[in-house]
């Protein structure tokens, strides 16, 4: 199993470019779409800089060791791909999979609803005096990691699980909350973490525009007619993400 676009979103969506190598709250060094070691093995260090491409190439490096990971333990939990995808975005940012599976000292010995139920404990990184802390940035990761988890399989969306109906007009600022709220659930679900609070904030602004970016729609801000479709999983509107 691979990672799906839904998942490589999520990451994205997380993780951000960075051109500079920076420090994460955890002191590591990090690059591009939060890469840490290169494929040759060398790890990032100050002053390292990357291009976008070299930046995705490192990313897809990256996912094959998450993805083996999330894999060897397929024979226990069959992996749906909401599942696999929301299992893979966790061991990028953690590491591995192991611990969030362990049970009494054993691997795997968790059920998935106990995963589930164990994923949003994973929140926390170090201050400058080396003391853990609650990370916002990561309580709202383990948030939408475990609300994919959970989330069965079907079609590309959820329009019929979207609790708000698709407004005919286009969505823009001034768009009255339940129709912005139809918006941020769709981008939600697709990978670009929002709160769904009916608010036409710079992270609801700046999702739709990554969107249609990486749809090779035009990007203008405005849930026209065609950013509506392609939310909705018109193939023939999608085009290659930018960050592959």
């Amino acid at each position: 199993m691979k990672t799906s676009q839904t998942g490589l979103n999520l990451i994205c969506s997380f993780e951000g470019y960075r051109e500079k190598a920076y420090q994460c709250p955890s002191g590591i060094w990090t690059i591009g779409y939060g890469t840490t070691k290169y494929p040759n093995g060398a790890k990032v260090k100050p002053g390292d800089t990357c291009t976008k491409r070299q930046a995705a190439e490192w990313n897809a490096h990256d996912l094959i060791r998450f993805e083996a990971n999330v894999a060897k333990y397929d024979g226990i939990y069959r992996h749906n791909q909401n599942e696999f995808d929301a299992l893979v975005s966790f061991a990028y940012n953690v590491g591995s999979i192991d611990g969030l599976t362990s049970k009494n000292g054993k691997q795997g010995a968790r059920s998935k609803a106990e995963i589930a139920q164990a994923m949003p404990n994973y929140n926390k990184g170090r201050d400058a005096n080396n003391q853990l802390i609650v990370l916002s940035g990561l309580v709202r990761r383990r948030e939408a990691e475990r609300a994919l988890y959970i989330m069965p399989v079907g079609s590309n969306h959820l329009a019929d699980k979207n609790p708000y109906a698709m407004p005919s007009a286009t969505i823009r600022l001034q768009s009255v909350s339940k129709d912005i709220k139809w918006l941020q659930w769709e981008l939600n679900f697709l990978g670009y973490p929002l709160v769904v609070d009916g608010k036409w904030g710079q992270k609801t602004q700046a999702a739709l525009l990554i969107f249609q970016k990486n749809h090779r729609l035009s990007v203008d801000g405005l849930a026209g007619p065609k950013t509506k479709k392609a939310l909705l999983g018109d193939e023939n509107l999608k085009g290659q993400p930018e960050h592959l």
